[in-house]
């Protein structure tokens, strides 16, 4: 949890990391959501977000959607409201 908590900048800014260990940030999908709200913030971060990938964050987003929705379809009839 920290490894996560650490890499996805939300803390740290990763421009203080080697760039080996900045490498393997940018898989992180919460570190790419992080960094287009802070592309969003201010026009000096523009240039500093080229590894940024809108497809990669997209898909992962409507990969954990689909899953999300197929076991909440799949659980709909389990549960069991006893009053």
């Amino acid at each position: 949890m920290r490894v996560l908590f650490f890499t996805s900048g939300i803390i740290v800014v990763d421009q203080r990391f080697l760039y080996e260990v900045r490498e393997y940030s940018y898989y992180n999908p919460l570190y790419q959501i992080v960094e287009l709200c802070r592309c969003g913030f201010t026009r000096l971060m523009e240039l500093q977000t080229s590894n940024v990938d809108l497809i990669y964050t997209g898909w992962f987003i409507l990969g954990f959607l689909f899953l999300g929705l197929l076991f909440e379809k799949y659980t709909r009839g389990m549960t069991e409201v006893t009053a």
